[in-house]
């Protein structure tokens, strides 16, 4: 007696597979990543290293440090160093930093420390956040995480201490000057926002002072939001927001699309503000503030930059100087004038490497643009200040410096001293408004 034919294998498997080889064909002629995965001369090199990867696992003396993870962070790191010094592979954890800190979003107890004095103390305490919830102030001193003595830590080493998973808890000793005993809190950490603009101050002669740490995505909003307070402090007063400082020193960069939001309410909408270009010096991009900001300024503009102010800060800093709209003020800065890409991996690390170069809207005498990679913004009032008074005033810009004098002395052992470049930069305006009324 003759089967019935397996339909199942003679029919629907050949089907299925023809499908499966047609979506696969599919996907490497559309997806550039795919097919790279084809190419002969990766395929050779691949081997290259695999065999490499697999005789050291195997054989080298110390196999506890051969773990293939091990070796192939090792490979990437080296493949990646000899490119450029910004681009590099990020593991999960730092990948993770990384997106943490463009959202502008942390998990932890919500404070910034520093060490003062030999111990470790509280300078910012962000709100809302578990430690202001619990109370804590700056100037508290930390002496205890968990069980672990913190007296001689490092602030990065106990600042990895007061991290942790959202909702998990951390036990934290305190010595508060005036109380005899520690204060002893159990804190459940979350999640909190840390703002960029972290300072606006609105000066006796009408001066308005920001300081931007970073660019984030939160941070045009924030500095439109600090404009609009500036101004209108200054109405509420009888009078007008005289001038801006724009305090960058510092800052390292960060998002570009950030550096473009800070330019809106200080540049007209449709100013070309940058432009990228990427490999054989293809246009990418020309990026035009779009006036989409609510908030505008048209008032004299000083900007501060020093060494290490970088990336997204050299393009607020020279779009402003090439448009002849502000005036800077300091040192010569880094000179980042290239672009990285971010791109999350499968493992929940990221890639982040250089895709393009930016370059400035120009002037008179470079019409077509001007890259600052590895040049700088050369400031039209050079200024620079002492490592000393600098670390002086990176203490007086925490929030301590909104207390009393003899809290301050309390604090740190010195009186708080005016910041020269500050000074300068609102002598600068008061000049170039003479005729100021309130």
């Amino acid at each position: 007696m003759s089967r019935p034919p397996n339909l199942f294998k003679r029919v629907f498997l050949p089907v299925v597979f023809f499908f499966v080889l047609a979506a696969f064909i599919v996907r490497l002629a559309l997806d550039r990543e795919a097919r790279g995965f084809f190419d002969p001369s990766f395929l050779r090199q691949w081997w290259r290293v695999g065999q490499v990867m697999v005789l050291t696992h195997q054989d080298y003396l110390h196999g506890d440090k051969v773990a293939y993870s091990k070796l192939a962070d090792t490979a990437l790191d080296h493949a990646l160093d000899g490119l450029d010094r910004y681009t590099d592979y990020l593991l999960p954890v730092d990948y993770q930093d990384f997106i943490r800190e463009s959202d502008q979003r942390f998990v932890g107890v919500g404070v910034e420390i520093e060490r003062v004095h030999g111990s470790i103390q509280i300078y910012r305490v962000f709100d809302p956040s578990p430690a202001k919830q619990a109370g804590w102030r700056v100037g508290d001193r930390i002496v205890k995480v968990g069980d672990t003595d913190v007296h001689d830590y490092t602030v990065p080493a106990v600042a990895d201490l007061l991290r942790g998973a959202d909702g998990s808890s951390v036990q934290v000793a305190l010595e508060r000057p005036g109380e005899a005993k520690p204060l002893e809190h159990t804190l459940t950490r979350g999640g909190f926002d840390v703002p960029n603009v972290r300072e606006t101050e609105l000066r006796a002669d009408d001066v308005g002072y920001l300081r931007l740490t970073q660019f984030g995505k939160q941070t045009g909003q924030e500095f439109a939001e600090a404009i609009d307070q500036l101004q209108k402090s200054a109405e509420s007063q009888k009078g007008r927001l005289r001038g801006l400082v724009v305090d960058l020193r510092d800052n390292p960069g960060g998002l570009l699309d950030a550096a473009v939001e800070v330019l809106e309410p200080l540049l007209p909408a449709h100013e070309l503000v940058v432009t990228t270009r990427g490999r054989d010096n293809q246009l990418h991009d020309s990026i035009y503030t779009t006036g989409k900001s609510s908030v505008h300024f048209s008032g004299p503009v000083v900007v501060l930059v020093n060494s290490n102010s970088a990336s997204a800060s050299e393009i607020v800093a020279g779009a402003l100087q090439d448009k002849g709209r502000a005036v800077i003020l300091g040192e010569r800065s880094y000179g980042k004038g290239i672009v990285q890409t971010v791109m999350g991996l499968g493992d929940g690390g990221g890639l982040r490497l250089t895709t393009e170069a930016y370059f400035l809207p120009g002037n008179l005498t470079q019409p077509n643009g001007r890259t600052i990679q590895d040049i700088g913004i050369t400031p039209d009032v050079s200024m620079s200040l002492s490592g000393e008074m600098s670390d002086l005033l990176r203490l007086e810009r925490s929030d301590l410096r909104h207390d009393s004098t003899e809290k301050f002395v309390s604090s740190y052992g010195f009186a708080p001293t005016p910041d020269p470049e500050v000074e300068a930069a609102a002598g600068l305006i008061r000049a170039a408004t003479p005729t100021f009324a309130k």
